[in-house]
C-alpha cells in the first residue's frame, strides 16, 4: 500500500524578460509590462521500503528565457540501493504545463544521463517522463496581490502583481524511475506589471 505525502512547493523569485514600457527617466522608477510564469510539480511516495520522489519546474530566467529542471530519485532502504537523475536547462523549459483554472497538468521529458545538462547516479540509460495530473478535489489554494523583491542591501526593489494557484493532484503515467499512480501537488504563478525602484 502506498503512503503519499506532499512536498512543499519552492518557487524561486524570478524577474525576467525585456521591458516594453519605461517610466520617466531620472525619477528612479521604471515601469515594465512584461510577464513571467513559474510552474512546479512534485511527488513523494513510499511503497514498502522504497521511497520515490519527483520534482519538476519550468520558469522564466533573468533574461526572459524559458528554463526548466527535473529531479528524480528512487531509494530502496532494505536492501539499500539508490538511483538519481537530474537535468537542468532551456531544453526543459516546457517540462511542466499547469492549467491555472482546472489544475490539469502535463509533464513530459526525456532525461539522458549522458547529456551535459544532466547528472545521474546508478542510471545508465535515458528515462522517460509522461505524467498527467488531475486536481484530486482535496486541496486548492488561490492567491493574488502585490509582491516585492529587494536587492542592493534593500535600497532598491522591484514590485509586481501576481496570481498563484496550488492544487493537490493525482498523477498517472511514467515517472522516469517508477510508473503508475502518484499523489502530489502543483503550483503555478504568473507575475505582471513590474515596477523597478532604485
Amino acid at each position: 500500500m502506498k503512503i503519499p505525502y506532499f512536498v512543499a512547493s519552492i518557487i524561486a523569485a524570478v524577474v525576467g524578460a525585456s521591458s516594453l514600457a519605461s517610466g520617466t527617466p531620472g525619477q528612479g522608477t521604471q515601469n515594465t509590462q512584461f510577464r513571467t510564469t513559474n510552474e512546479y510539480a512534485s511527488i513523494a511516495e513510499w511503497e514498502g521500503n522504497v521511497r520515490y520522489t519527483f520534482e519538476a519546474s519550468a520558469y522564466d530566467d533573468l533574461n526572459g528565457v524559458r528554463q526548466g529542471y527535473v529531479v528524480i530519485a528512487r531509494t530502496n532502504y532494505d536492501p539499500y540501493s539508490d538511483s538519481y537523475i537530474s537535468c537542468l536547462g532551456p531544453a526543459y523549459g516546457d517540462v511542466v504545463s499547469v492549467n491555472k483554472i482546472t489544475g490539469e497538468t502535463s509533464i513530459n521529458a526525456t532525461l539522458d544521463p549522458a547529456s551535459t545538462d544532466c547528472y545521474a547516479l546508478n542510471v545508465d540509460s535515458p528515462v522517460t517522463v509522461t505524467l498527467r495530473g488531475q486536481f484530486d478535489g482535496t486541496g486548492h489554494n488561490s492567491q493574488s496581490g502585490t509582491g516585492k523583491i529587494t536587492y542592493d542591501g534593500g535600497t532598491s526593489y522591484t514590485k509586481y502583481n501576481y496570481q498563484s494557484d496550488e492544487f493537490s493532484e493525482l498523477f498517472t503515467g511514467l515517472g522516469g524511475l517508477a510508473s503508475g499512480s502518484f499523489a502530489g501537488s502543483v503550483h503555478t504563478e504568473h507575475r505582471i506589471n513590474f515596477t523597478q525602484v532604485k
